[in-house]
């Protein structure tokens, strides 16, 4: 199971970054596996359009484990 998901499922991060996660989690596939075939200008089209959203997980990760030290 993805660490993405395993999150959505335990702190419920919102559905907009779960889908932003899970996309990012398929073009990680591809990046692994069909890193041949990867355009340079994708991959950079793709980080300047979802800058944010490695931070909103973080931060997401971080209220919740401020929930777990009360």
């Amino acid at each position: 199971m993805q660490i993405y998901l395993k999150f959505y499922m335990k702190i419920k991060f919102g559905e907009e970054l779960f889908i932003s996660l899970k996309k990012m989690s398929k073009f990680r596939n591809i990046l692994v596996h069909q890193y041949e075939q990867i355009d340079a200008e994708i991959i950079v089209t793709i980080l300047k359009k979802y800058p944010g959203d490695f931070d909103r997980f973080k931060e997401a990760i971080l209220e919740y484990l401020k929930t777990l030290q009360k």
